[in-house]
C-alpha cells in the first residue's frame, strides 16, 4: 500500500512539474546594440511624431536656397558669422560655450536629397592635438540639458577610436560622434533618409 501511495505521489509530482515547465516563459532574446537602435528608430517613426527643427532653427525639408537665405538672416541677427575660405567662398560659423571651452566654433554642412535638407552636420574647429574626448563630453553634457540622457552610447570597441552618443525622437536622430580626427554633431531626418536610400 505504501509503495502504491509513493508511486501515485511521484506521478502527481512529475505531472505538476511538467505543467509548470510548459507554462514558464522562454527567456527573452537579447538584442544586439544595432538591433536595439533599429527597433527604436522604427518605434519612433511609427509614433508619427515630427521633429523637423534643428540647430539655430534650420528645418528639415528646406531647399538649398532656403538654407542659404536662413543663414543670411542669422548672419544679420549676428547669431552666426562668416569666415572666408577663399576670396569668393564664405562659410558660416557659430560659437558655443561649454564647460571647458569658452568658444567652441562650429562649421555647418547641409546634405540634400531632391533639393530637401535631410541632414545637417556641425563640426567643431579644433586646435591641433585637442582632447577629442573632452570636446565630445562637453557637447554631450550640453545636449543632455536639452534632450535628456542619450538613448544609446556606441562604444569605441565596435570601430577603432569611435564613440557615439545617439538620441532618437520621432523622425529626428541626433548624434555626437568622435573618431580619430574630429567630433561631429549630426541631425538626421530618418524619414527623408529612408526615401533617399530607397531612391538609390
Amino acid at each position: 500500500m505504501r509503495s502504491l501511495l509513493m508511486a501515485f505521489l511521484m506521478v502527481l509530482c512529475v505531472g505538476s512539474c511538467s505543467d509548470s515547465a510548459s507554462t514558464e516563459k522562454a527567456p527573452e532574446q537579447v538584442l544586439s546594440l544595432e538591433e536595439q537602435i533599429d527597433l527604436k528608430k522604427k518605434t519612433e517613426l511609427a509614433s508619427g511624431i515630427i521633429n523637423d527643427i534643428v540647430i539655430l532653427d534650420h528645418v528639415f525639408g528646406m531647399t538649398k536656397k532656403e538654407v542659404y537665405q536662413h543663414k543670411n538672416k542669422l548672419f544679420k541677427k549676428k547669431k552666426i558669422y562668416g569666415i572666408y575660405k577663399t576670396k569668393n567662398t564664405r562659410i558660416f560659423a557659430y560659437d558655443l560655450k561649454t564647460e571647458h571651452f569658452d568658444k567652441l566654433t562650429l562649421y555647418f554642412d547641409a546634405y540634400f536629397h531632391n533639393d530637401e535638407m535631410y541632414r545637417m552636420e556641425c563640426i567643431p574647429k579644433l586646435k591641433k592635438n585637442e582632447d577629442l574626448k573632452k570636446v565630445q563630453s562637453d557637447l554631450v553634457d550640453l545636449y543632455e540639458i536639452k534632450y535628456g540622457a542619450a538613448h544609446f552610447e556606441i562604444p569605441q570597441d565596435t570601430v577603432k577610436n569611435f564613440y557615439s552618443n545617439l538620441w532618437i525622437n520621432g523622425n529626428q536622430a541626433i548624434e555626437i560622434e568622435r573618431n580619430e580626427e574630429e567630433v561631429i554633431i549630426s541631425y538626421t531626418d530618418l524619414n527623408r533618409q529612408l526615401k533617399k536610400l530607397n531612391d538609390i
